[in-house]
């Protein structure tokens, strides 16, 4: 799917452009990204950022140094931002792929 023409407008990042994509894309679905899909941890319940963005393991937080929170605190915000960047793209892909299947399907008559 090409999704560029329907964000055209929205400025992604690459942080967000990937994001965007993963969100998108059927996990066992074979394209030009399948081996970087398939290289991704499972899960990142073990990073720091997980602990902040999830809310469950914040105490974990008040244990790193204080530059590692600092740090910590700055990607977190960026997370935010990237992820609010990514929602409004992702929902505008999904409503301009069910405005054309709709299209489609009323001019074959379907619906």
């Amino acid at each position: 799917m090409d999704y560029a023409k329907k964000v055209k407008d929205l400025v992604l990042n690459s942080t967000q452009a990937i994001s965007m994509h993963l969100c998108l894309k059927e996990q066992n679905s074979q394209d030009a990204f399948a081996i970087y899909r398939a290289s991704l941890p499972r899960s990142f319940a073990e990073h720091p950022l997980a602990w902040l963005v999830l809310g469950n393991l914040d105490h974990l937080v008040e244990l790193l140094p204080p530059s590692c929170k600092r740090a910590l605190k700055d990607v977190h915000h960026r997370f935010n931002h990237d992820w609010d960047v990514v929602q409004q793209a992702v929902v505008r892909v999904l409503r301009e792929t069910m405005r054309s299947y709709l299209q489609i399907t009323i001019r074959v008559g379907v619906v």
